[in-house]
């Protein structure tokens, strides 16, 4: 009686083994299919398509993880809590539409001009020409409204925007061609043509706007670790 219960259990095992392993095979060859089909029928292409985007996604969201990891450890080393943020500002509507400030709103994509940013900053050429440097100036905005310099004394973040000023610019000049130090300058309030905060930024050789002087808020940066020595500076 024991001998047939054992040989019972055992066709049973063995059937539930084969059933599994026909499964397993059928779900291998159905993915086989997916990327051994032939490249010129539409499904084929779309189903490609679709694994390879998704793939993509993956990487690139493991890299913003890690690249979002790097920033928070930065900014744990760093001078400034990052959690300070300064608030969105919008260009007032009863201020200048035809002058220097609106096109600086456009170029901040602020909401007072018809933009849609949250936050952060932006760099561009300058069209003014400096004198002594071969690569264009830039040129670095918050995309927050804010008159000038004095405005970020108003702000816990306001440190960590100019810091975010300095990074920019400077990033923005390496993409231009200028590999060396840079002079980084902001207009002190009573110096100001274009009442919207901007940070200029040119080769150390250089001068533009009457820039570099003592009267304004001028600095040497070299890499972008000077940025919070140089923001602690001029924010304090």
């Amino acid at each position: 009686m024991r001998d047939l219960q054992r040989i019972c259990c055992l066709a049973i095992f063995c059937a539930l083994f084969v059933l599994v392993r026909d499964c397993h095979l059928r779900l291998a060859g159905e993915e086989l299919s997916v990327f051994d089909c032939d490249d010129s029928e539409d499904k084929c292409q779309l189903s490609l398509l679709q694994r390879k985007a998704q793939k993509e996604e993956l990487e690139m969201e493991a890299q913003m993880d890690v690249a979002d990891s790097d920033s928070e450890s930065e900014s744990k080393n760093g001078l400034f809590d990052d959690s300070a943020q300064v608030p969105m500002v919008a260009y007032p509507k009863n201020y200048c539409q035809h002058c220097g400030e609106m096109a600086f709103c456009h170029r901040a994509s602020n909401p007072g001009c018809g933009g849609h940013a949250m936050g952060g900053v932006v760099s561009f050429n300058n069209h003014v020409h400096a004198n002594g440097c071969r690569s264009p100036p830039s040129l670095t905005v918050p995309r927050s409204y804010m008159c000038d310099i004095s405005s970020l004394y108003h702000y816990a973040g306001g440190r960590t925007v100019l810091r975010e000023m300095l990074i920019s610019g400077f990033e923005h000049q390496k993409r231009n061609g200028n590999q060396g130090s840079v002079w980084q300058c902001i207009h002190a309030p009573k110096h100001v043509s274009v009442r919207w905060l901007h940070l200029h930024t040119f080769c150390k050789e250089g001068k533009v706007d009457n820039l570099p002087r003592r009267e304004d808020y001028c600095a040497v940066m070299s890499n972008t670790m000077d940025a919070d020595r140089i923001a602690s500076s001029w924010v304090r």
